[in-house]
């Protein structure tokens, strides 16, 4: 197990929970939104941000993530997001590690795509809800696979979290106060899925080799459980995944620890 501190887009796109600022398709670091209320509360917005995630091995390297699209949400209600996003890397390399970690959190790196949905209601004065988010990256993977040759293969990962959310509502401080916190616990099945040429069997002894991932597997299931928390615009969160794969993928197998901090800044509001 090796905690990993990330700030960015895939720390977002795998915290997210209904009711939550932002949207884990997708709330981000640094995150400024254009936005529009309707009478019933309900508010379209157009997030535009970037992030950066800090690996906690020194093998890693740093990447990071812009990213622009649209939510339509109610507070504690529903929500609805998809968001582009574009890593700072598009070409993926390094140690073992380093594919491990882009498998675990695939938003980081490449252009991506991702889209999430969600629903929550009252009952016995906590907040339950359902949510489902989902996306893809497009990258290049490149390594020296037979230990000197150095390949690159178009590749990218999928991933899918089917989760259930349990939580307060959001809570002012104290009566009267304008500052809120909101507390969401989020657990689940989640996937991740090698995708293009990187996914065919003409690639299966670049992915096999012990340099890259060491498992011809192209798909891995797993559990997925989150802590978040809401203090106004900013959202710390901790993530436990468990993923089984036919070996050990370095950076990825056993339980990981994700930990990551989200923040909204609001270019405007029309009310």
């Amino acid at each position: 197990m090796k905690p990993r501190l990330l700030a960015g887009t895939l720390a977002a796109v795998a915290a997210m929970a209904p009711g939550t600022t932002g949207a884990q398709g997708l709330a981000t670091s640094t995150l400024s939104r254009s936005a529009a209320s309707t009478e019933d509360g309900s508010m379209f917005t157009v997030p535009v941000g970037g992030g950066i995630g800090i690996p906690a091995s020194a093998t890693e390297s740093t990447a990071g993530s812009g990213l622009i699209g649209l939510q339509y949400e109610k507070a504690d209600r529903y929500f609805v997001s998809a968001l582009f996003s574009l890593g700072t890397s598009q070409v993926l390399s390094g140690s073992p590690s380093d594919f491990g970690a882009a498998l675990l959190n695939p938003s980081t790196q490449g252009l991506g795509f991702s889209a999430a949905a969600g629903r929550s209601t009252m009952r016995g004065g906590v907040l339950l809800g359902l949510a489902a988010r989902g996306g893809v990256n497009a990258t290049k993977w490149r390594a020296k696979a037979d230990g000197t040759a150095t390949t690159t293969v178009n590749g990218g990962v999928a991933f899918l979290t089917l989760s259930g959310q349990i939580g307060t509502t959001t809570l002012p401080w104290r009566a009267g106060d304008s500052n809120t916190f909101k507390f969401t616990l989020d657990a689940g099945y989640t996937m991740r899925a090698l995708v293009d040429d990187l996914a065919q069997k003409s690639s299966l002894p670049f992915r096999s080799d012990r340099g890259v991932l060491g498992v011809p597997d192209t798909a891995f299931r797993g559990f997925e459980l989150s802590f978040l928390v809401n203090l106004n615009d900013v959202q710390p969160f901790v993530r436990l995944d468990r993923f089984m794969a036919a070996r050990d993928v370095s950076g990825f197998s056993g339980i990981q620890v994700t930990i990551g901090v989200n923040a909204l800044a609001p270019l405007f509001k029309s009310r």
